[in-house]
């Protein structure tokens, strides 16, 4: 019997049989253009880092994980007796599905889960918007979050965002996590945090923050003429108008990052208010 031992950060992995939304099995045919979720059976020891430090793959042994479609290595080892294997690096695994029946799943990387915001139907002062004037949104609320990259000397870079912020992106860079081959009819969308151009802010900046341009020692009104000022952050009748068209649960989650930042920003401040 021959077994494969992965190197590096590559995984091995097994190919879930894709399943329509009915139940009904997808022709062999069909099954290797079509699924990209599979099932990690081996994981290399990883890379070392520039202090030689061993940095393994962010993976686990059973999980059910979703691949790019160009990072799925077709080796065919028939000739040896080995049947299915395919192998991908950890670089190209994009989510780990955690729950099935709800369709969660886990970003890999410096990958974020975002929820689309459709155009509002007025602005943020409430006025109502007919359709030609609408245009299309490149705003999402980010539900979940991946590690980080590695860093060339081993260590975690963060992703630098957190669930419940409002990002605006790059809209043409956004990718379509499919649930069709796991019977289920839905989908989600990841984008790379790189591709994230602004953050909408929900509070004024916090001390350090204004420390890092030298403008920690502003009093509140030049603050405020910088557009920096008490002022400046998301009010939670502009949070509710922008979150309108999402599901109730994601608008918990920015409403809960909007009390979060608010309270951080008081605290920082020493206000009462």
């Amino acid at each position: 019997m021959i077994t494969l031992v992965p190197t590096n950060n590559y995984l091995n992995v097994l190919m879930l049989a894709p399943v329509e939304a009915e139940g009904i099995l997808l022709r062999s045919e069909t099954q290797a253009k079509t699924q990209r979720w599979a099932k990690v059976t081996g994981i290399g020891p990883g890379v070392y880092d520039f202090n030689g430090v061993l940095t393994k793959p962010d993976a686990k042994y059973g999980e059910i994980v979703y691949l790019m479609a160009h990072g799925i290595e077709n080796t065919s080892l028939h000739d040896l007796g080995v049947e299915d294997y395919k192998a991908v690096s950890i670089l190209d695994v994009m989510v780990a599905l955690e729950d099935m029946g709800t369709c969660a799943i886990k970003p890999k990387g410096n990958y974020l889960e975002v929820v689309k915001i459709e155009a509002p139907d007025k602005t943020l002062g409430g006025i109502l918007l007919p359709d030609k004037v609408k245009s299309p949104s490149n705003l999402a609320l980010v539900r979940s979050v991946g590690l980080g990259w590695v860093g060339a000397m081993g260590n975690i870079l963060p992703v630098g965002h957190n669930p419940g912020q409002i990002v605006n992106y790059k809209p043409f860079e956004t990718m379509v996590v499919d649930f069709s081959t796991l019977g289920k009819d839905a989908v989600t969308y990841i984008v790379s945090a790189k591709s994230v151009m602004d953050t909408i802010r929900y509070a004024p900046p916090l001390k350090d923050e204004l420390a890092n341009y030298g403008l920690d020692m502003l009093g509140p009104e030049e603050l405020d003429a910088l557009g920096l000022g008490p002022n400046c952050g998301l009010t939670k009748e502009e949070l509710e108008i922008l979150v309108a068209t999402l599901r109730p649960s994601d608008q918990e989650l920015a409403f809960q990052e909007w009390e979060r930042a608010q309270a951080a920003w008081r605290a920082d401040s020493g206000a009462n208010t």
